[in-house]
């Protein structure tokens, strides 16, 4: 791809009128990023040498998608602060230190200042904005980059004590009395036999192991862990002591001996980090339906259903939208085998209804 700076700013300006499939916008993406690119490494030589930065069209992508981040997340900090973790485990294996991240300031700006100049836009409201907006990254990146080496020695190290010399049922029994003692409602939400809460148990450990190396699991696995959840009546305070009753479990269980508060620390932020993101997505995703269909009751789905204002109410019914993911009702209670509520959403869907001037559906 050429990458013009008119050309480029041309074309990633129509964002907000194109989807993001489309080729003219991602490929003003990409020249956006490779465009950043150019002028970092013509300031930075040394990345080149030591990390062969930007001579790949994947690292013109990744920019791209980095500086799309922050200008779509100015506004939506829970976002913006989950992805800047995701970014920062992905620097870390690749040796990149905070010490190194200013000059990428420096390559922003200079960056701003050509592609924006051309056009006049580049005043000094515009550089205020873009300095709140990176010193934000910047910090968050920083904190995040530091602690993650520490997070992943002291977290894998306790994880492979726990699955060598330990008995995952004996923990799970031991969790699951814990927890039903301390928030007897949660019960409900765990009804399958001991075996499979021991099974459950041990996925959502290695889960929250996996996250601190494996970027997949923070931007993909564990949200569509989240959405699946919706349709449960979880809520902040559930979240909170089922954390709580984890880190006791588990310090009881290795014993003080290899449970220390350093160690402690590091898995009460891992699972901070994932109840925050479970948290974001169930709050999001809840709506009349979502409540509705976590009750099992096809009365309360109708009641839920008629009460949607129009044109919202097939909507619904068809998908929940969490920042970039859909999920669908009906599809849950297929699934679910909640056939009963599959026949009143299909329904209310396939109704056609009358006011005084036409008819119409949903």
């Amino acid at each position: 791809v050429a990458h013009k700076p008119n050309d480029m700013y041309q074309t990633w300006r129509k964002r907000d009128a194109l989807m993001d499939g489309n080729p003219d916008y991602i490929n003003g993406r990409l020249c956006v990023g490779q465009t950043f690119l150019d002028v970092f490494a013509a300031r930075n030589a040394w990345a080149v040498r030591d990390f062969n930065f930007g001579l790949s069209p994947t690292h013109a992508e990744k920019m791209g998608l980095a500086l799309e981040l922050i200008v779509n997340s100015a506004t939506r900090p829970k976002v913006l602060q989950h992805k800047l973790r995701v970014l920062s485990l992905g620097h870390d294996q690749m040796g990149i230190k905070s010490s190194m991240f200013p000059r990428f300031g420096e390559a922003l700006f200079d960056f701003l200042e050509q592609v924006l100049g051309a056009y006049g836009l580049y005043d000094d409201e515009t550089r205020e904005a873009w300095d709140w907006m990176w010193q934000i990254v910047q910090g968050a990146f920083t904190r995040h980059l530091e602690a993650a080496s520490r997070l992943r020695t002291l977290v894998s190290e306790s994880w492979e004590h726990i699955t060598c010399t330990l008995d995952l049922s004996d923990i799970s029994v031991q969790f699951f009395g814990n927890l039903f003692r301390v928030c007897p409602e949660l019960q409900k939400l765990f009804v399958k036999p001991t075996k499979m809460q021991t099974v459950m148990l041990g996925k959502a450990l290695d889960l929250l192991v996996r996250s601190l190396s494996d970027t997949h699991v923070l931007d993909v696995e564990l949200k569509a862990i989240a959405m699946r959840h919706i349709k449960f009546d979880i809520r902040s305070e559930h979240l909170e002591v089922f954390g709580q009753v984890l880190l006791q479990t588990l310090g009881d269980a290795v014993g003080a001996d290899r449970w220390d508060e350093d160690i402690e620390s590091c898995w009460a932020d891992i699972y901070g980090h994932i109840a925050g993101i479970f948290g974001h997505v169930i709050s999001t995703g809840r709506n009349l339906v979502s409540k509705a269909l976590a009750t099992n009751s096809s009365d309360e789905l109708r009641r839920a259903l008629q009460i949607t204002p129009r044109k919202k109410r097939i909507l619904s019914a068809l998908e929940i939208d969490v920042d970039d993911s859909v999920v669908s009702p009906i599809v849950w209670t297929i699934t679910e085998g909640q056939l009963h509520l599959t026949d009143v959403l299909l329904k209310d869907i396939l109704t056609i209804r009358g006011d005084r001037e036409h008819y119409y559906y949903g």
